[in-house]
């Protein structure tokens, strides 16, 4: 069984964009994300709905897992988590995003459609679409998958049969798809496109053959819905052709999303007095929403890494350190050295376990880090270390704030503001010329937090 290590290495993947659509107050919200996205707005604006739409987004995956009922008990049922309480509307969440794989690279997003029906979550239509280099979609519903194609794309391979064998084979099925430029595949391949890749993950060892394993499967399933066996060998040749420059790009794209759902961090309100309990640790690779599962991670990861100790050295003192310790029982825990004394869990600041909670996130390669209100517990030159590892990263840094402290730390281009339409939903906005504020700011000889609180923006 591969875990997340085993998927993510090798892969790179970098989201781009965000679309959420009837989510709470998110009716119809789109977000072009750079490595830092941080977002300010007034209370009530849809800064803590913007995180908990990721937050929807993993529990979909706890959902095919089998750990999660119902998402929508999150939220006290879904009549809460959709737009103004219209239990008629779906949920979209869809990501853009960019999945590097060996001398692979594709630019994909993934769209997912969920609603409640008597009372159940459902899932109503993944969406996977490679933009580039190919332009193709799988379209996954329950009942149906449909593989949707472009013309051009079509018009390429048809030239690869010759005349004579176009009359010899009478190809029925690629004049189809010349007219209809699409594929129901009859038998599909799983019930959910993301289930597919959990179920790839249980039963294979490693990122090649998940990714080799699932590539056969859809392109099985496609090929029995075309009847490629009793197309004679030269036509299927070409198909076969056809369906590995296709699926092998959709593969790469839903591992991709399934690398954005486990990996990305979304850190709530962290439960300290679990992370200060010894435990016998699990293994587990992922930390969790409230940070209590922070002792199992370390555990599992083994040594505390370079990035987390630097950080440490950085923020409390080049003589400072944590280390992994055990109780007389077998439990563990999390001391710090300070240079001259030991603090035990008890003693140790709330802040120093944040700060090692988001630098192992980073250490973890994760795709999104989210957190609401990040300078909790935080000191401001904490903060500063904190972004700056962000900017030097592979991760996209989604925060919420409120802090004037933390603006005046931030880029103007970094800068989210929200605020709602006439309708109530939240629209997100970016300063159209950051260049020309950063100059502002410094011919005014004002903060970034003061152009802003004091009608900079407006």
């Amino acid at each position: 069984m591969a875990d997340i290590d085993e998927v993510m290495k090798g892969i790179e993947v970098k989201v781009k964009k965000l679309r959420v659509r009837n989510f709470k107050s998110l009716k119809d919200f789109e977000l072009d994300l750079q490595r830092l996205n941080v977002i300010i707005g007034p209370n009530g604006s849809g800064k803590t709905n913007s995180i908990e739409a990721l937050k929807l987004f993993k529990m979909v995956l706890d959902y095919l897992r089998g750990e999660e009922i119902n998402p929508f008990l999150e939220w006290w049922g879904y009549k809460n988590a959709v737009w103004k309480g219209d239990e008629n509307l779906p949920i979209t969440i869809d990501f853009e995003y960019s999945v590097t794989y060996k001398d692979k690279s594709v630019d994909s997003s993934y769209e997912i459609t969920v609603a409640e029906s008597d009372k159940e979550f459902k899932i109503l239509e993944e969406r996977i679409s490679i933009l580039s280099p190919l332009e193709v979609t799988l379209l996954a519903r329950s009942d149906l998958w449909k593989l949707i194609l472009k013309r051009e794309l079509l018009e390429k391979y048809y030239t690869k049969v010759s005349e004579e064998e176009i009359i010899k084979l009478r190809l029925e099925v690629l004049d189809k798809l010349k007219a209809n430029q699409e594929v129901e595949i009859k038998e599909s391949p799983h019930r959910y496109l993301m289930k597919l890749v959990l179920d790839m993950i249980k039963i294979m060892a490693d990122t090649e053959s998940v990714v080799g394993f699932m590539h056969d499967n859809i392109c099985d399933s496609i090929s029995e819905s075309l009847g490629l066996d009793a197309m004679g060998y030269h036509l299927s040749i070409v198909l076969d052709d056809l369906l590995d420059d296709l699926v092998y790009p959709i593969t790469l794209g839903a591992v991709g999303a399934y690398i954005i759902a486990e990996g990305t961090i979304i850190l709530g309100r962290i439960e300290y007095k679990a992370i200060r309990e010894p435990i016998h640790p699990k293994r587990e690779l992922i930390i969790s929403g409230d940070g209590s599962n922070l002792i199992s991670v370390l555990s599992s990861v083994g040594e505390i890494p370079e990035r987390v100790v630097n950080s440490i050295k950085y923020v409390f003192g080049m003589d400072s350190n944590v280390r992994l310790e055990t109780t007389s029982d077998g439990r563990a825990y999390l001391k710090f050295y300070d240079g001259k004394s030991e603090l035990n869990p008890p003693s140790v600041p709330d802040g120093l376990y944040k700060l090692v909670i988001l630098e192992l996130a980073l250490e973890r390669n994760a795709p999104i880090i989210a957190c609401d209100e990040i300078e909790n517990s935080l000191h401001a030159r904490t903060i500063r270390y904190v972004i700056d590892e962000i900017r030097n990263s592979s991760s996209v840094g989604i925060f919420a704030t409120h802090s004037p402290a933390v603006i005046d730390i931030l880029r103007p281009e970094e800068v989210v503001i929200l605020e709602k339409d006439q309708e109530g939903a939240t629209k997100p906005h970016r300063f159209e010329k950051p260049a020309e504020i950063s100059a502002k700011l410094n011919k005014l000889g004002v903060t970034f937090s003061e152009y802003i609180l004091y009608g900079g923006y407006a």
